[in-house]
């Protein structure tokens, strides 16, 4: 399931990845005296990288109208662009230009820390690290994006997508998945280098051999939610609450996965622990273990207040004062 609200703006295509576009000619006359000190400097002081190679100069930058720092942006449409130009006299040349990523609605980073130029191959690649994430209250989803761009020949490149969601597992990463479009898995030789690439990345999340098992604890909502046959991860919105909930015990003090702010409420039999517009989680005093109750995330309007209206039922009033309630023995568990 997908978020259930969206907003009309964002019914854009969120983004456009390796769109090839040839440019024509744009020639910035300048003089022979003024040309490194003038051009070249502007040129470097609005890119992310500059390779200058004889006669070629190749750059990336990020066309923006909402820049908010050397490395952050956020408009109705970023793009980012590598470009390959041709010194020649007193002109400077753009000879091929393509753009890496249409970001529409978005923010954009770049990670500054992670830009590096290697070999592989007979080739010399640049990789390149960058994040979009929506603005506005529609969608959650985050995408990471790890480029490979051969600098000699720009057309030649390849990309790894990594989609997800806030995770309180690393710092500031999401949590998710890796996706290979066809070009990459046409490529074994990129295929390798990128995920390779993709393991020093600071913005995703990087388990643990035991950690990648569902059954481990850590992975409670992603069972919750493959057990409900759902995905909770809301712009704006909340979960419905069905007739029946699909849970599992765990011995491991699941109140202490969080760091977002949160709230507790218990009774003879049970603890419940609501994380702010996110899970709720709870712990059986009889069997002394936790378990998750609902797993759900989002950006706006899925706050609740929990209480408990008897010895086993739980109520749950939302913002909008819509109220469930949930017979916690009634949970099934497996």
């Amino acid at each position: 399931m997908k978020a259930i609200i969206t907003i009309s703006f964002l019914l854009f295509s969120l983004f456009s990845c390796n769109k090839e576009k040839v440019a024509t000619a744009e020639n910035i006359p300048v003089s022979e005296k003024n040309l490194n000190k003038k051009t070249l400097d502007s040129l470097r002081s609005h890119s992310i990288f500059v390779q200058e190679n004889e006669n070629i100069l190749t750059r990336i930058w990020v066309k923006s109208n909402e820049k908010r720092g050397n490395f952050f942006y956020s408009d109705t449409l970023n793009v980012l662009k590598i470009s390959k130009y041709k010194f020649a006299g007193q002109k400077l040349n753009l000879i091929k230009e393509i753009d890496l990523e249409n970001a529409e609605w978005a923010y954009l980073e770049i990670d500054s820390t992670n830009i590096k130029t290697r070999k592989t191959g007979k080739k010399n690649y640049l990789f390149l690290t960058y994040q979009v994430s929506n603005i506005g209250k529609a969608m959650r989803e985050i995408s990471v994006n790890f480029s490979m761009i051969n600098v000699d020949n720009i057309t030649d490149n390849f990309s790894l997508q990594y989609d997800g969601y806030p995770s309180d597992y690393c710092s500031e990463c999401i949590r998710g998945n890796f996706e290979e479009n066809s070009k990459l898995q046409s490529s074994k030789l990129a295929k390798t280098a990128l995920h390779q690439y993709a393991k020093t990345s600071k913005f995703i999340y990087h388990p643990s051999d035991e950690e990648k098992n569902i059954l481990h604890f850590k992975n409670y909502a992603e069972k919750w939610q493959k057990d409900n046959d759902t995905d909770n991860n809301f712009g704006a919105g909340y979960y419905i609450i069905p007739d029946v909930i699909y849970s599992t015990y765990y011995d491991e003090n699941l109140f202490e996965l969080t760091s977002a702010s949160e709230e507790f409420v218990e009774n003879e039999n049970y603890k419940v622990q609501s994380v702010f517009r996110g899970n709720l989680v709870g712990f059986d005093k009889k069997k002394r273990k936790y378990f998750p109750i609902i797993v759900e995330s989002c950006s706006h309007f899925c706050n609740k207040n929990i209480e408990f209206v008897d010895a086993k039922k739980l109520k749950i009033t939302y913002e909008d004062e819509q109220s469930f309630e949930i017979d916690l023995s009634k949970i099934v568990f497996k």
